[in-house]
């Protein structure tokens, strides 16, 4: 998967008056020059991690689910708050002081039953199912799929206030749960998960893999009665809005 930024460009709106600029480099260090935004937005981005905790292995994408304390949990978590503080820390050269920024982020509820619930990470459990599926059958190698760990991590709104507040270049203005837009259908959640991992998995893999392992993925999503059922998705989407203490 990449990320076409020339259409992106060609895109923005020609009748406005701005500077548009693409920087190559991992948001999670400092990219512009100090004190220069008055104002940064960062979109579901920042629950990619840096990398996947090598604590984690034998776990595969079934990083947690319901009951979110075990060994796994902490490595993602640790390894979460290291990558958020180096974003914060990051964003907090390049803020003037009084700057705002704004951060959209999907999470998740510190609990819920995963027999009558789901989140994301429901869906990254029941990928990694198929795998596994996968492996048993004899297509794919059993040592990858317990080597490969998915590098993304979705906290806790508590998680994520605890990170924030224990950062002192900012205060908090707003912190606010929003309402998770669902997908409408197995065949668009199926779409969406693999445009997400796809290249992650064809890396790890093999490419060749991909088809099949999506085509067991969409029919074990119709087959759960928990999974295909939207009101049963407990996902969170927390808006933060931090205001750049006087440097």
């Amino acid at each position: 998967m990449t990320n076409d930024f020339n259409t992106l460009f060609r895109s923005l709106p020609k009748n406005n008056y701005y500077h548009a600029l693409g920087l190559p480099g991992d948001f999670h260090g400092r990219l512009l020059p100090k004190s220069s935004l008055h104002f940064a937005y960062c979109s579901w981005s920042l629950h990619w991690l840096t990398e996947a905790p090598t604590t984690a292995l034998n776990k595969g994408a079934a990083m947690y689910s319901g009951n979110r304390k075990d060994q796994v949990y902490d490595a993602y978590l640790c390894q979460f708050g290291k990558d958020l503080g180096s974003f914060l820390d990051a964003r907090a050269q390049e803020l003037m002081s009084g700057g705002l920024m704004t951060l959209l982020l999907p999470t998740v509820p510190s609990f819920w039953d995963p027999q009558t619930e789901y989140t994301l990470t429901s869906d990254l459990n029941l990928l990694a199912s198929c795998l596994v599926d996968m492996a048993i059958k004899g297509i794919i190698d059993e040592a990858k799929v317990d080597t490969f760990n998915l590098p993304y991590y979705f906290a806790t709104p508590e998680e994520l206030k605890t990170i924030i507040d224990n950062n002192n270049n900012y205060s908090i203005e707003r912190f606010e749960i929003l309402k998770n837009p669902r997908m409408p259908s197995v065949n668009v959640r199926a779409a969406f998960y693999r445009v997400v991992t796809e290249k992650l998995i064809g890396d790890h893999f093999g490419s060749e893999i991909i088809d099949e392992l999506f085509d067991i993925y969409l029919k074990k999503l119709a087959a759960s009665s928990v999974l295909v059922n939207t009101s049963n998705d407990k996902t969170l989407v927390t808006l933060v809005v931090l205001k750049r203490k006087a440097n």
